[in-house]
């Protein structure tokens, strides 16, 4: 479904043989983003690799310029991702890619008996952690202050028309974003 049923045409993956073996791939989805007001053709990279016998002879390197060629002569115009520190080097050093702000991670525990009984090496101390952990974690979380009572919140089974709507309204709010109207949420 992530490659077939993506709405932006065609797929987007390249992957390099030695004889019948796989031995590296890149993989994106072509996106439709707004940028700063207008519509534009993109790139997510997020998936790539190369056989542990194959690495260190720019068999990526040359994987993901072929993609990005191909990709270029249909009409897209940037690549763009969150590589991992070992590829994020690859990126920059061998593909020309441009750091253009740094990736902020959130995070909120829910639950911290796994990390404790990770550090502690000790099931029972991890599952006193949950135990304790758990209700103190969901007490903090009642504990800011709820705005909007009166906002219904709703499971729906579809996407409807409001869906591109609601896209419309929203749209501006960021200089870069994917175009999250009916047709991508449906996918």
């Amino acid at each position: 479904w992530e490659f077939q049923g993506n709405p932006v045409k065609p797929i987007a993956i390249m992957l390099a043989w030695d004889g019948n073996r796989l031995i590296s791939q890149e993989a994106s989805n072509l996106l439709r983003v707004w940028v700063n007001g207008a519509e534009h053709l993109g790139l997510l990279i997020f998936d790539m690799m190369t056989d542990p016998e194959y690495q260190g002879l720019g068999i990526l390197t040359e994987t993901a310029k072929a993609l990005y060629k191909c990709l270029a002569d249909k009409g897209y115009e940037f690549v763009y991702g969150f590589p991992n520190a070992n590829a994020v080097q690859v990126r920059i050093k061998k593909l020309g890619w441009d750091i253009i702000c740094p990736t902020p991670i959130h995070i909120r525990p829910i639950d911290v008996g796994p990390f404790i009984k990770n550090k502690t090496r000790s099931t029972f101390l991890g599952t006193l952690a949950s135990k304790i952990s758990r209700p103190l974690l969901k007490l903090t979380q009642n504990l800011i202050p709820k705005q909007g009572n009166d906002i219904e919140i709703c499971r729906m089974a579809k996407f409807g028309k409001w869906a591109d709507e609601l896209w419309l309204k929203c749209r501006d709010q960021h200089k870069f974003w994917v175009i999250r109207d009916f047709k991508y949420l449906s996918w």
